[in-house]
């Protein structure tokens, strides 16, 4: 039976072995790591008997009703199960959602992807580093190529340095933080520089930063070890400062250093065409994840869009 628990209700323990022997362990779906990016009394649970399955909900309120969102920061969610994954177990988990909800936005994980037939998706892309790195950087584009060499030739000096997050953090809210799309508050990114202090006490983290010559931060990128995945987490740049193709650089020496092994280095997802054409043009292989919008009437889709339009018009002002 599946059953809703709030969070002070949850076994902690339980809830981290189901994560941990799920299809998609992931520390993002830790109890602890949930109640930093989304806070204790923000997100509650569904949990299938004695923690054979769970799906964390994490909520907000709006005109009065509870919805489901998915955090920023965190790659994927969905159902985590002990059992093989199949299809009638992540419809009964939807089926309860949309009992207890009238909205929600929210992604789930790779180990739901029969659910993916049923529902849209978005491309993540992924390469596995599992060769040389001459054979890698042989699937990168020309274009690719071409931008790695000319960040070589731009002699960025690198450093490998955990210190430096929030410097990183602070790049990305001073320069494309001001773009229209994106949506983050000063509370998001406290929130961002809290999810990166605790994955660095924990010893996953990798931070590269490429400096200029004469001593300037032009970009920085911040690698996630989760596991045998490592995710490219968060990236800043200084767009008045960016001559060289930095990111590339960064991308390049991760993926250089860390050739021949068995990790999966995951791009992330990414709805910006010209993002996802970057990650495709470094190797990187797609696979789609589910994306489940729960709008119970068409009041709510109105709603959502009025009030995307408003904002929208409101920052262009």
């Amino acid at each position: 039976m599946i059953r809703f628990v709030k969070n002070n209700e949850i076994n902690s323990q339980k809830w981290n072995e189901t994560i941990e022997n799920s299809q998609f362990p992931t520390v993002f779906a830790t109890f602890e790591l949930l109640n930093i990016s989304v806070a204790p009394d923000s997100w509650c649970a569904l949990i299938l008997d004695d923690y054979v399955a769970v799906m964390p909900l994490p909520s907000r309120k709006k005109c009065g009703f509870n919805y489901i969102y998915h955090p920023f920061f965190v790659p994927q969610l969905g159902v985590f199960s002990k059992k093989p994954m199949s299809d009638e177990l992540i419809c009964s988990f939807f089926n309860k959602v949309t009992e207890l909800y009238v909205l929600g936005d929210f992604v789930l994980n790779v180990g739901n992807l029969e659910f993916s037939k049923s529902f849209q998706t978005i491309s993540y892309y992924q390469l596995k580093l599992d060769e040389q790195y001459k054979i890698l950087h042989q699937n990168f584009s020309k274009n690719t190529k071409r931008n790695i060499k000319n960040a070589e030739s731009f002699q960025f000096n690198l450093k490998l340095e955990n210190d430096n997050i929030k410097s990183i953090i602070n790049l990305f809210k001073n320069n494309r933080g001001d773009c229209v799309e994106v949506s983050f508050t000063d509370e998001d990114y406290r929130k961002c520089i809290e999810i990166a202090d605790y994955l660095n006490k924990e010893n996953l983290i990798e931070t590269y930063s490429a400096y200029t010559r004469n001593g300037k931060l032009s970009a920085g990128a911040i690698f996630v070890h989760d596991g045998k995945r490592v995710w490219f987490w968060f990236s800043g740049r200084d767009n008045t400062n960016s001559e060289g193709n930095p990111m590339f650089f960064l991308i390049n020496e991760f993926i250089k250093r860390h050739s021949n092994t068995d990790i999966t280095f995951d791009f992330n997802g990414s709805v910006n065409p010209g993002v996802a054409r970057m990650y495709k043009s470094f190797g990187g292989t797609p696979y789609n994840i589910p994306i489940v919008n729960i709008y119970k009437n068409r009041f709510w889709k109105l709603t959502s869009y009025l009030r995307r339009m408003f904002k929208n018009k409101k920052r262009r002002s």
